[in-house]
Protein backbone atom coordinates (compact mmCIF):
# COMPACT_ATOMS: atom_id res chain seq x y z
CA UNK A 1 0.00 0.00 0.00
CA UNK A 2 0.99 3.28 -0.69
CA UNK A 3 0.88 5.97 2.01
CA UNK A 4 0.86 9.87 2.03
CA UNK A 5 1.30 11.15 5.71
CA UNK A 6 1.16 15.20 5.74
CA UNK A 7 2.36 17.11 8.63
CA UNK A 8 4.41 20.30 9.10
CA UNK A 9 6.09 18.66 12.25
CA UNK A 10 8.63 16.45 11.00
CA UNK A 11 9.00 14.60 14.23
CA UNK A 12 5.07 13.62 14.54
CA UNK A 13 6.03 12.63 10.41
CA UNK A 14 8.68 10.47 12.07
CA UNK A 15 7.15 9.10 14.82
CA UNK A 16 3.75 8.14 12.08
CA UNK A 17 6.26 6.20 9.61
CA UNK A 18 7.39 4.57 12.38
CA UNK A 19 4.19 2.89 13.82
CA UNK A 20 3.54 1.97 9.59
CA UNK A 21 6.27 0.22 9.96
CA UNK A 22 6.03 -1.76 12.96
CA UNK A 23 2.39 -2.53 11.77
CA UNK A 24 3.99 -3.76 7.96
CA UNK A 25 7.33 -3.15 6.59
CA UNK A 26 5.66 -3.38 3.24
CA UNK A 27 4.22 -0.09 3.08
CA UNK A 28 5.56 2.45 1.02
CA UNK A 29 5.20 5.49 3.00
CA UNK A 30 5.41 8.80 1.75
CA UNK A 31 5.92 12.03 3.47
CA UNK A 32 4.76 15.97 3.16
CA UNK A 33 5.47 19.07 5.43
CA UNK A 34 2.63 20.90 3.50
CA UNK A 35 -0.18 21.28 0.74
CA UNK A 36 1.92 21.70 -1.91
CA UNK A 37 4.50 18.55 -0.90
CA UNK A 38 1.02 16.65 -0.61
CA UNK A 39 -0.31 17.59 -3.93
CA UNK A 40 2.43 16.75 -5.94
CA UNK A 41 2.34 13.07 -4.01
CA UNK A 42 -1.20 12.64 -4.94
CA UNK A 43 -0.12 12.75 -8.51
CA UNK A 44 -2.05 16.39 -8.88
CA UNK A 45 1.14 18.11 -10.26
CA UNK A 46 2.71 14.74 -11.56
CA UNK A 47 3.92 12.74 -8.57
CA UNK A 48 2.59 9.19 -7.99
CA UNK A 49 -0.60 8.47 -6.91
CA UNK A 50 -1.44 6.86 -3.48
CA UNK A 51 -3.58 4.69 -1.66
CA UNK A 52 -4.38 6.33 1.98
CA UNK A 53 -4.01 9.68 3.35
CA UNK A 54 -3.03 10.57 6.55
CA UNK A 55 -3.44 14.18 7.63
CA UNK A 56 -2.75 16.38 10.52
CA UNK A 57 -5.73 18.57 10.63
CA UNK A 58 -7.68 20.78 13.48
CA UNK A 59 -9.06 21.55 15.43
CA UNK A 60 -6.98 18.76 17.45
CA UNK A 61 -4.57 18.63 14.98
CA UNK A 62 -1.51 17.90 17.30
CA UNK A 63 -2.83 14.27 18.60
CA UNK A 64 -5.43 12.77 16.30
CA UNK A 65 -4.70 10.98 13.15
CA UNK A 66 -7.28 10.40 10.87
CA UNK A 67 -7.93 7.87 7.50
CA UNK A 68 -8.93 9.61 4.38
CA UNK A 69 -9.08 7.40 0.90
CA UNK A 70 -10.27 8.16 -2.72
CA UNK A 71 -13.70 8.73 -3.30
CA UNK A 72 -13.16 5.94 -5.88
CA UNK A 73 -12.18 3.53 -3.34
CA UNK A 74 -14.73 3.95 -0.27
CA UNK A 75 -16.71 1.37 -0.65
CA UNK A 76 -13.81 -1.15 -1.37
CA UNK A 77 -13.97 -3.92 1.00
CA UNK A 78 -10.12 -3.58 1.32
CA UNK A 79 -10.92 0.20 2.88
CA UNK A 80 -13.43 -1.91 5.75
CA UNK A 81 -10.53 -4.10 6.51
CA UNK A 82 -8.20 -1.16 7.06
CA UNK A 83 -10.44 1.07 9.31
CA UNK A 84 -11.67 -1.85 11.15
CA UNK A 85 -8.26 -3.45 11.54
CA UNK A 86 -6.80 0.28 12.82
CA UNK A 87 -10.12 0.82 15.19
CA UNK A 88 -9.01 -1.97 17.60
CA UNK A 89 -8.64 -1.61 21.29
CA UNK A 90 -4.90 -3.53 20.36
CA UNK A 91 -4.38 -0.86 18.19
CA UNK A 92 -5.40 1.90 20.62
CA UNK A 93 -3.15 0.66 23.60
CA UNK A 94 -0.65 0.03 21.42
CA UNK A 95 -0.82 4.21 20.38
CA UNK A 96 -1.37 4.70 24.28
CA UNK A 97 1.76 3.06 25.16
CA UNK A 98 4.17 3.67 22.50
CA UNK A 99 3.22 7.87 21.95
CA UNK A 100 2.47 8.62 25.44
CA UNK A 101 -0.05 11.44 24.93
CA UNK A 102 1.68 12.57 21.78
CA UNK A 103 -0.47 10.56 19.37
CA UNK A 104 -3.94 9.65 20.72
CA UNK A 105 -6.86 7.31 19.16
CA UNK A 106 -9.40 9.44 17.39
CA UNK A 107 -12.12 6.83 17.57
Amino acid sequence: MHILIVDDEALARSRLRTLLGDCDARHQVMEAAHAGEALARLGISGGRAVDLVLIDSPPHAETEVRIAVRAADKDKPWVKTLVESYQTPEVRDFILAKFKGAVLPAW
